[in-house]
């Protein structure tokens, strides 16, 4: 009897559990901004069905009209074409509810809406099921074919839509030349295309929690999400990127070619080279990333990368904040955060596990950097080279004003290591507050200005990754885009969680404004237990009947 009530509750929660348990990208909810992560990825979703700027005609023009089965085995690329080609600003295009349709013949090219604007394109959960390769790629950046592309679609939207792809070397969506658009809730399964998800000369477009998963890495050259192109001319500019996971790419998992880009809360699991990438070269300056809340893991070399060739090209603005950058499963040389020719960067309140290289590593060519109120350890052997390493690499070079304070490193072989030697000049580097325990505190050549202040007896209090402390950090930054793409993300958290009301709804145990996975995850700790802050109906037992409760005010704010 015991037996069956346990799968009874268990079939009770996986029927009745928000929807936002299962969006929530994985592991996302652990990483030191999970709060403030999960909150802006809502917040965004909340905005987008309110403000409704895509399909503002209310006229709705549906695939079924033109000829699509949706059967599963009827070729309804050229039903769902003429459909597209019929749309007029503000119209919606609307799939059938849940059904599968099958898509292209030899030597097609794709379904493509082109020089529209307003337009929604709603799958209502629909499936594309992919049983021919598209032919052709779209322009001189070459990112590869794709099964839907869009260009010059200005305050358009998509949504709702899987991409089965099977093993055929063709990727999901790519978009071109938009401006204001929004891409949410996309899948993309299999396919052995070179990218999954593309977009190039894009301006404030959202990318919003979509999903890829090659199920096993390709043997060919691939990557999952392709924002912006390092082609001069092709670069994104202004995009949200926000709650989107990415699994088993043959290289980067997230390629973020963004000026002015703001990425929170996305989840990068097993990708062999690295997981996230703010890339530059061809002499180009990328500016102004903020990366706030993901979860990083398993990238063979890196989870979180500045890569930018020795071409003149560098990164100038980088706040890498709450996130978890995990190195389990990763190569003998993987860093958790690797950080080359970067101007201008806080790297502050991060976890940083099993690293085997180094936890955090700054080279060639940086300056002006705060290393701050970190977390980095190893949970294990092989324990990881360094803690924190301020480092040669390529070529000559020069780092210089870097500030590395406050940060707790356990099971390093060596806690903090600053390198010199007769390529690369390095001064004017504060080592100060910081506690090591499990190996060296410090190590490195003498070259060069470097302070060491002292060290602490006992562990820094664990970084807060909070709106309060983002607020804090906000204001360390200079006037200008960074700081700027901060505010905007406090102030949309700020107007969803409606703070300033003393009211604490039912539910929102850890009482932070709103009832949402983080409470969820404390009331299943405490199930079956007398716990009074889960007992929301004080009956003496947390159970469905409490969670119950929490349904019903999930995702309000107090």
């Amino acid at each position: 009897m015991k037996n069956k009530i346990i799968i009874t509750i268990t079939i009770f929660l996986f029927c009745f559990m928000p929807y936002k348990i299962f969006a929530a990208p994985e592991g996302v909810d652990q990483a030191p901004g999970a709060s403030l992560a999960l909150d802006y990825i809502a917040a965004l979703h909340a905005k987008i069905d309110r403000e409704k700027v895509a399909g503002n005609s209310g006229r709705i023009v549906k695939v079924i009209d033109f000829g699509a089965k949706g059967d599963g085995l009827t070729n309804d690329a050229n039903a769902i074409q003429q459909a597209l080609n019929s749309l007029q600003s503000g119209d919606t295009l609307s799939f059938e509810n849940s059904k599968t349709y099958a898509l292209g013949s030899a030597g097609w090219n794709s379904l493509q809406l082109i020089s529209k604007s307003n337009i929604l394109i709603n799958g209502n959960n629909a499936t594309l099921k992919l049983n021919y390769p598209v032919s052709q790629s779209y322009h001189s950046a070459d990112n590869g074919p794709v099964v839907l592309y869009l260009k010059q679609c200005n305050n358009c939207e998509v949504r709702n839509i899987t991409f089965e792809l099977g093993s055929i070397a063709t990727g999901a969506f790519g978009v071109d030349d938009s401006k204001n658009a929004v891409f949410r809730n996309l899948i993309a399964r299999g396919g052995k295309g070179p990218l999954q998800f593309w977009s190039t000369r894009g301006v404030s477009n959202i990318w919003l929690s979509n999903y890829s998963d090659r199920i096993t890495s390709p043997t060919a050259d691939s990557w999952g999400f392709y924002i912006g192109n390092t082609n001069v001319g092709f670069e994104d500019v202004g995009d949200i990127f926000a709650g989107n996971s990415v699994y088993h790419e043959r290289w980067d998992g997230f390629v973020m070619m963004i000026k002015d880009a703001t990425i929170v809360g996305n989840s990068g699991i097993d990708n062999p080279w690295s997981t996230m990438i703010s890339p530059g070269w061809i002499k180009n300056i990328n500016r102004n990333h903020v990366v706030i809340g993901n979860y990083l893991k398993g990238g063979a070399n890196y989870q979180f990368q500045v890569d930018m060739l020795p071409d003149g090209s560098y990164l100038d603005g980088l706040v890498l904040f709450g996130n978890w950058l995990n190195g389990t499963g990763s190569g003998p040389y993987s860093s958790g955060a690797y950080v080359g020719r970067l101007h201008n960067g806080w790297i502050f309140g991060n976890k940083v596990t099993d690293a085997n290289h180094s936890g955090i590593q700054v080279f060639d060519n940086s300056q002006h950097i705060v290393i701050s109120n970190n977390n980095v350890y190893d949970t294990g052997a092989p324990t990881m080279g360094r803690g924190i390493s301020i480092t040669t690499c390529c070529v000559a070079s020069t780092i210089n004003d870097v500030r590395i304070t406050g940060n707790n490193i356990t099971n390093a072989v060596n806690g903090i290591e600053v390198e010199g030697n007769s390529n690369v000049t390095r001064d004017n580097v504060y080592v100060g507050d910081n506690f090591v325990s499990g190996g060296n505190q410090l190590s490195g050549s003498t070259q060069g200005t470097v302070t060491i202040a002292g060290w602490r007896n006992t562990r820094a209090p664990e970084a807060d990754g909070s709106l309060i402390a983002l607020s804090s950090l906000s204001k360390q930054l200079p006037v200008g885009a960074l700081r700027t793409e901060i505010e905007n993300i406090i102030t949309v958290v700020t107007a969803y969680r409606g703070l300033g009301s003393n009211t604490i709804l039912k539910g929102d145990i850890n009482k932070d404004g709103i009832v949402n996975s983080l409470d969820w995850s404390l009331m299943n700790s405490k199930w079956f237990s007398n716990d009074t802050t889960a007992d929301l109906n004080n009956d003496g037992i947390v159970n469905s009947l409490d969670f119950s409760i929490m349904n019903g005010n999930w995702l309000k704010a107090s």
